[in-house]
This record gives structure tokens, C-alpha cells and sequence, in this order.
């Protein structure tokens, strides 16, 4: 509201200020010419920044605290062997830049929640074909690289 009036008087000053200019110029009032031209841009300008001040009005919320997601074990247990299989590809990436891995048995998942070894087959590694991923408290420890097939 308050606003919507501030933009009301600022075009009226704009119109008045143009119809002074234009009556200095009929009447060869030059010198007023000159100090109603920076008079009309300065309430452009104001007009022009009040309208792009003005924005809808959104309703505002009320102070609602927003409760984040919990997440279950299952979640957890998820986002942790996530985080365990990149590990183990930038280890094993870092070591044999060719090399590939897979899990050695299909339930890898259930056998890291269980804290059972975990196995993995490699595929151009330098000759290795398996190694025992070392993991302790569902953290990422290290790779023990075991066989070693020279052909």
C-alpha cells in the first residue's frame, strides 16, 4: 500500500517535472532548462527503482522448524557401502590405473553389515587376481592384494 503511493507521487514529480521542461523551452527559459533536465532524470531513476522494488507479496511462513530426514540403518549401512566401493575403486585406480574389480560373492552388502571379510576379483592388476578388503567398523582400511598369477 505504502508503497503503491511512493510510486503515485514519483510519477506526478516525473509528469511535472517534464511539463515544467517543456515550458522552458517554448518560453527560451534555457538556464531553468538546464536544472529541470537532472530533476526529471533523478525521478525516473526513483521511479523506476520503486517499481523494480516492488515485488508480490508471498505469504510468509510461519517459524515451523524443519526436520530433516532421519535415516534408518538400513539408510546408513546404504550410504557407508557406497562410500566403501569408492574407496576401494580410487585405491585399486591408483595402484593399476587399468585394472577392474568386482565383489567375489553377490551379497557383499549383507556380508559388510555382518562385519564378514569381504573378497574382491580383480581384472588387470598387475597379475592379481583377488584381494581381502580390510574394513573395520563399516570404515574403508586398505586392500591386501593376495593371488598373484604371472602367465
Amino acid at each position: 500500500m505504502r508503497n503503491e503511493i511512493t510510486i503515485r507521487i514519483a510519477a506526478e514529480i516525473l509528469i511535472i517535472l517534464a511539463v515544467l521542461a517543456i515550458f522552458c523551452v517554448i518560453t527560451s527559459l534555457w538556464p531553468l532548462v538546464f536544472l529541470v533536465i537532472p530533476g526529471i532524470l533523478i525521478a525516473a531513476l526513483r521511479l523506476l527503482f520503486l517499481k523494480a522494488k516492488k515485488k508480490p507479496d508471498k505469504p510468509k511462513a510461519a517459524n515451523v522448524p524443519v526436520s530433516l530426514p532421519e535415516h534408518t540403518e538400513q539408510d546408513v549401512l546404504r550410504i557407508a557401502f557406497g562410500i566403501l566401493q569408492r574407496r576401494i575403486t580410487e585405491q585399486v585406480t591408483s595402484r593399476y590405473p587399468a585394472a577392474r574389480w568386482i565383489w567375489d560373492v553377490p551379497d557383499a552388502m549383507d556380508c559388510f553389515a555382518e562385519n564378514k571379510p569381504l573378497v574382491i576379483l580383480l581384472n588387470q592388476a598387475g597379475g592379481f587376481k583377488k584381494a581381502k578388503i580390510q574394513v573395520y567398523n563399516l570404515q574403508f582400511r586398505g586392500i591386501l592384494y593376495g593371488i598373484h598369477v604371472s602367465f
